[in-house]
């Protein structure tokens, strides 16, 4: 039984009584059915942890149906358990807005835990806006729990038949909203904030065509139109040491570290084989001496612009201390030669790394402002260097930045790198007159980097999500790639809107050669990352020479828009990029030669074609 009918030029939507329904997309007279089962859970999905435990548990789960009625403009939905049982009500008002087909879900009933709605859309491949992207062709035997923000990078996902796809965007609740993945099934997500049903939560679904690109540029147009969206040209003009990463590679120094052999014991890990034979205590990878020797190596191999990073300059060394950072690690040198690093003029460029995620038991300021569980405990987050941190309360991040920047700014760096701050989830905290939701989170997280770019400098932080765009000038990943599977979807929308950095420690030949043909195929920034003298000495010097041409390349191309990919072998082995400056690069993964219209390949090499 037909429940509500919507029609206008461009769609024509049939919801029936059993919650499934009809969409025909009029543009392209291609027909979609969108299922009566949602999967749901028993328990709320977010269990209070810092990271979603993403793959969940059929136990967990099961498949949820529906009772559908017309009430008024709004459609009432009862939701069924396993033997038919009525677990809680919702309404959902069903819009047509030009293209768009929207859901806005309301008065969600207090004793449903979580809501995975609307159902999904039956379709032959998923696509997921996953580190790089994923393009999902076989169906998943397990079932997958994804939040924006952290694991989707960008607010919407997707799903193919041939040419032809359908994307759901969350135009509004992001903040506590996700995905729910299992078979070829994709359904949003949607959480409660602070165990209550509070704000809005639209998702709209829109159908195009050019598969995947085609769906990545339509939310390329919807986040200019809805301020996600700042391009590398405006980000210079703002702040010009950014400039120096054009065509330069971004050098990274791990500088100091601690020893603790109890805390490695605590949480059954080895010590490092940098560490084997050493006293417990901080331990240097480089002095400031070091690093100034290997920044001027560099500029002899080649290097005619770029950045120096330094991360675990901080008292204690990386992770110890945070977000009690000062003084400077004094095991590395002087606060001087840490300020000459700092003074690098262009074309050069130096930056330091802070963070203001975690805070660890040590640190002096524990537990001023960490987040706190609805028992009262802290927030226990990663297991790093400094052992166990705990997270922090973002209103109370931007309180330490702010005292700490007093200290740093003697140092005069032009570019601070904020770890984890777009890679990590947006998270609650329920401590008793300081309570934090996830809408806050994001709220302070962005309040965090306009107090850093106030400062006049350039903004890094780690993965990338879209709510940072505009406030991010680079971020540094390490995205790997599955051939057939991993596509650009990062690229083909936030290409030209900020640097995206990626390199390696230590590589072998092989995966040093691999890793730099997928920077170059993704129009990435090169980032050299040795762990000590040594290393440099030995591989990585050679490595860095090598890679040269694709700091060229990203010169090239870095202020254009990636305008399209493709595979261009069965075997997915042989890939091509676009860009609107009129480039294209194809790359063969794959171990032999291949001749595409008339160009030659060589096995693990790449050919530029104008």
């Amino acid at each position: 039984m037909i429940i509500r009918e919507l029609e206008n030029d461009f769609i024509k939507f049939t919801l029936n009584e059993d919650a499934s329904a009809e969409i025909f997309d009029k543009k392209r007279a291609e027909r979609w059915h969108m299922g009566r089962v949602a999967y749901q859970e028993d328990n709320p999905v977010d269990a209070g942890h810092f990271w979603l435990r993403t793959e969940r548990s059929l136990c967990e789960e099961y498949p949820a149906n529906f009772r559908v009625k017309a009430k008024g403009k709004l459609t009432e939905y009862t939701l069924l358990g396993r033997l038919g049982q009525e677990m809680g009500t919702f309404d959902c008002e069903w819009r047509l807005a030009g293209e768009w087909v929207e859901a806005e879900v309301s008065r969600i009933g207090e004793e449903l835990p979580c809501l995975m709605f609307p159902t999904p859309i039956v379709c032959d491949a998923l696509v997921l806006p996953m580190q790089q992207g994923r393009l999902i062709r076989t169906p998943a035997n397990n079932r997958y729990a994804y939040r924006f923000g952290m694991h989707l990078n960008m607010r919407w996902f997707g799903g193919l038949r041939g040419d032809r796809g359908w994307m759901a965007l969350v135009d509004e609740g992001h903040e506590d909203a996700g995905a729910l993945y299992s078979s070829m099934h994709i359904t949003p997500m949607w959480l409660k904030s602070l165990g209550q049903w509070r704000g809005k939560r639209i998702v709209r679904y829109r159908f195009t065509e050019g598969g995947y690109v085609g769906m990545a540029k339509a939310f390329r147009s919807w986040a200019k139109e809805h301020g996600l969206f700042k391009s590398l040209t405006e980000k210079i003009d703002q702040t010009p040491a950014l400039g120096n990463l054009i065509g330069g590679p971004m050098m990274g120094f791990g500088m100091a570290g601690t020893f603790n052999r109890k805390r490695l014991e605590d949480n059954y890990r080895s010590v490092p084989e940098q560490w084997q034979g050493k006293s417990e205590g901080v331990v240097p990878n480089f002095t400031y001496a070091q690093v100034k020797t290997i920044f001027e190596d560099a500029k002899k191999l080649g290097m005619k612009r770029g950045f120096l990073f330094m991360w675990g300059w901080t008292n204690g060394g990386h992770d110890e201390l945070h977000p009690d950072i000062w003084p400077p690690e004094p095991a590395l040198g002087s606060v001087d030669e840490l300020a000459e690093l700092c003074r690098l003029q262009d074309p050069y460029v130096t930056g330091i790394g802070d963070q203001y995620e975690e805070i660890y038991e040590q640190a002096p300021s524990f537990p001023k402002g960490c987040c706190l569980l609805p028992n009262g405990k802290p927030f226990p987050a990663g297991i790093w260097g400094g052992g166990q941190a705990y997270g922090l309360n973002h209103k109370h991040s931007v309180e330490y930045a702010k005292r700490n920047w007093r200290k740093m700014q003697t140092l005069n760096p032009r570019f601070v790198y904020l770890d984890a701050t777009t890679a990590s989830e947006l998270r609650e905290s329920w401590a008793k007159d300081d309570t934090l939701t996830r809408t806050q989170c994001e709220h302070y997280k962005k309040k965090l980097f306009s107090f850093w770019k106030e400062q006049g400098l350039v903004i890094g932080s780690e993965n990338g999500t879209d709510w940072g765009i505009p406030y991010t000038d680079l971020v540094h990943n390490s995205f790997g790639r599955t051939p057939g599977e991993s596509i650009p979807l990062w690229s083909l929308v936030y290409h030209d809107a900020l640097f995206t950095c990626h390199g390696g420690q230590l590589l072998d030949e092989k995966s040093f050669g691999q890793t730099r043909l997928k920077n170059m195929l993704w129009g990435q920034t090169f980032e050299i990352l040795p762990v000590s003298p040594a290393d440099w000495d030995g591989v990585v010097r050679h490595q860095f020479s090598a890679s040269l041409d694709a700091d060229r390349w990203q010169g090239r191309t870095c202020l254009a828009e990636m305008t399209n990919h493709k595979f261009l072998t069965s075997e997915c082995q042989v890939e091509q990029t676009e860009f609107s400056s009129g480039g294209a690069i194809a790359v063969n993964f794959g171990s032999t030669d291949i001749e595409i219209d008339g160009v030659k390949v060589p096995a693990n090499r790449y050919a530029i074609r104008d």
